[in-house]
């Protein structure tokens, strides 16, 4: 291998790792993104959990509400 041969595969070398370490940049995650999304993940699921909770206490309410009616029909015909 002659000397000026050499040099072209150094360069072709360096010119490969330049390119390796862009990519490697582009996939490589971002621990800032990472961590606020998961940040978002967990308040998305904390606000998940508290629509269930509103929407239970929405269902025990419309339950009673609609046990009082029926209470009050009852009493309406008695009277």
């Amino acid at each position: 291998m002659s000397l000026d041969e050499f040099k072209q595969l150094k360069r072709e070398n360096r010119e490969l790792q330049g390119q390796i370490t862009e990519i490697l940049d582009q996939i490589t995650p971002d621990d800032e993104l990472l961590k606020e999304n998961r940040n978002l993940s967990d308040a998305l699921n904390g606000m998940m959990h508290d629509n269930m909770l509103y929407k239970n206490h929405m269902d025990e309410m419309k339950g009673l509400l609609q046990n009082m009616q029926i209470e009050l029909k009852k009493l309406k015909n008695k009277a």
